[in-house]
């Protein structure tokens, strides 16, 4: 059983088994088309980010992720903490980071997306110009310091980005 998930390098349990043996998973992010499975978890009072997959092409996916972290830092990425294996695949660690997905799915009616204040994406929207400008910047920023390293986006849309 690790000790942190920071250290840790190899896991024989389930992933959510683990996680729950560490601390408490308080968020889970399930029914991705990435195949993979993400939590936030509380562990030692320190939260984290844990992206997991067991499938072919979520691993090969968090090798992809995992690569460019070791290639590519900037401000506006989420720092890469641990990457261990587990039983059955392969689980990235990050800092937790305080933010919302831009992301609105198809279950918000477009009606819905030009008034609800609790949808992240509107809130973005009603930003004052500045900040919205200063984000799109920091966006182009890290394209063009991962195009400097070699990588091109190639499934760039709003479901990419957090904003805090």
């Amino acid at each position: 059983m690790p000790n942190s998930l920071a250290t840790v390098t190899k896991i024989q349990m389930d992933i959510k088994d683990c996680l729950r043996s560490v601390g408490e998973v308080f968020r889970a992010f399930r029914d991705q088309d990435s195949t993979r499975i993400s939590y936030g978890v509380l562990s030692s009072d320190r939260r984290w980010f844990v992206k997991h997959s067991n499938h072919p092409r979520g691993l090969a996916s968090l090798e992809r992720v995992y690569n460019l972290n070791m290639n590519v830092r900037h401000a506006a990425l989420p720092r890469l903490s641990n990457r261990f294996e587990t039983v059955n695949g392969v689980a990235l660690v990050y800092d937790w980071v305080p933010s919302e997905n831009l992301y609105a799915s198809s279950r918000y009616s477009a009606a819905r997306l030009r008034v609800d204040l609790t949808i992240p994406r509107v809130r973005f929207w009603l930003a004052p110009v500045d900040d919205i400008v200063q984000s799109l910047n920091t966006i182009f920023d890290v394209q063009l310091t991962l195009a400097d390293r070699g990588y091109v986006a190639v499934d760039l849309y709003d479901g990419c980005f957090i904003y805090d």
